[in-house]
């Protein structure tokens, strides 16, 4: 039987229903969304429009909405505070999938802490208020991680091709869901033709179109600004390495199937031509069970923490230099989005680091035990009796 939690913080579900009912939620909505640019209501707007004029909804230059996501959201165009509920109902259905996915990782009062930390975390409202697709899309992913925990294979199959609908780099998550449903999570206590169309529109568009919107993102950015001379090579590049890594981390966590999830969900982060705030943080929220792990065996906490708030500092700063103030350039801007993609593949590495060293720790506290109790009964057969 499927158990879905409900979060332990009734004032946090309060604050977000009430936050989109504000005049000051409009400030959110057309402003930054750490760590990139927010996708509005006028992205939407374009794309319905252009869909209701018989066009492809992409044909513009804003909307990237995604054909499942667009199909639903056309029906509250214009009534902005619908949609933030919505987005409001995703964050909340969020934390009760993340205590009830803590309490089979590890135990119930991890699931609480986990479900508390990314309701009270700055990142989650940011992104349920400035940007409808991420809340959804992250979402739609931890509901395909909880049933294939849980072992529901036939719906977790149906959530993670909506998944795919939504991010098609979310075809990499099948490996991690795979070994979730085949092996269950660690015990750490002991419309196809419309998402074809949005595909080859958008992903495609990576390799086609010369003059890319600023939030192209941070590898789109370096191709078209950087490697003129080798744009279609460059901007290739995001969407072939995300996978590179997805089998050889399978076969080294097989054992770790939903940490295996986290690190596929950190590598695809890095890779996303629109980076959230609400991706961040939700792979934080996920690896806050594996947090004794990683705190014995990663050398660099205080400064990983450290930086990740000074580049969240300076993200909206720069954004509010170029475009309010008009007193910067976007390389400023970029810069920061440089900042944030090294940051995630440094804590990449020490998360693996962590796991690596902790796994030979465990190995050779096995052979020891082992060598120990070789030694014991070999003393005990050659002592006389």
């Amino acid at each position: 039987m499927i158990f879905l939690a409900r979060p332990s913080r009734p004032e946090s579900e309060l604050l977000r229903v009430v936050t989109p009912l504000l005049q000051e939620a409009n400030l959110l909505a057309d402003h930054y969304n750490a760590p990139s640019v927010s996708f509005s209501e006028h992205t939407l707007a374009e794309g319905v429009f252009l869909k209701q004029a018989g066009l492809s909804p992409y044909a513009g230059s804003q909307c990237r909405v995604q054909p499942l996501l667009l199909a639903v959201l056309q029906h509250f165009q214009g009534r902005l505070w619908a949609v933030r509920l919505l987005c409001v109902a995703a964050d909340v259905l969020m934390a009760a999938l993340l205590q009830s996915v803590g309490g089979l990782v590890a135990d119930p009062s991890t699931g609480s802490i986990m479900a508390v930390v990314y309701l009270i975390s700055p990142l989650s409202p940011l992104a349920s208020n400035s940007d409808f697709s991420a809340s959804i899309e992250s979402a739609l992913t931890m509901v395909a991680v909880f049933l294939a925990a849980v072992q529901e294979v036939h719906a977790a199959a149906l959530a993670a091709a909506a998944c795919i609908l939504m991010f098609p780099l979310h075809l990499l998550l099948l490996v991690p869901l795979t070994l979730l449903v085949a092996n269950g999570p660690e015990d750490l206590s002991a419309g196809r033709g419309s998402a074809q169309h949005w595909a080859m529109e958008t992903m495609a568009s990576a390799c086609t179109v010369q003059n890319l919107e600023p939030s192209m993102g941070l590898m789109w950015y370096m191709s078209a600004a950087g490697f003129k001379e080798h744009a279609g090579l460059t901007r290739l590049l995001p969407i072939g390495a995300s996978g590179l890594v997805t089998l050889p981390l399978a076969g080294v966590m097989s054992h770790r199937p939903m940490l295996l999830m986290c690190v596929q969900l950190v590598v695809t982060s890095i890779f996303r031509p629109h980076p959230s705030s609400c991706h961040l943080a939700l792979y934080l929220a996920l690896l806050l069970p594996y947090w004794p792990l990683a705190s014995a065996h990663m050398p660099s906490k205080f400064f990983m923490g450290q930086s990740l708030a000074v580049i969240l500092l300076l993200q909206p700063a720069m954004w509010h230099q170029w475009i309010v103030r008009r007193a910067a350039n976007p390389n400023f801007y970029f810069a920061t989005t440089l900042l944030y993609a090294a940051w995630q593949v440094l804590f990449l590495l020490q998360l693996l680091r962590a796991v690596i060293h902790a796994d030979l720790d465990a190995s050779r506290r096995s052979t020891d035990h082992e060598v120990t109790t070789m030694k014991r009964t070999d003393s005990a057969r050659s002592t006389p009796s």
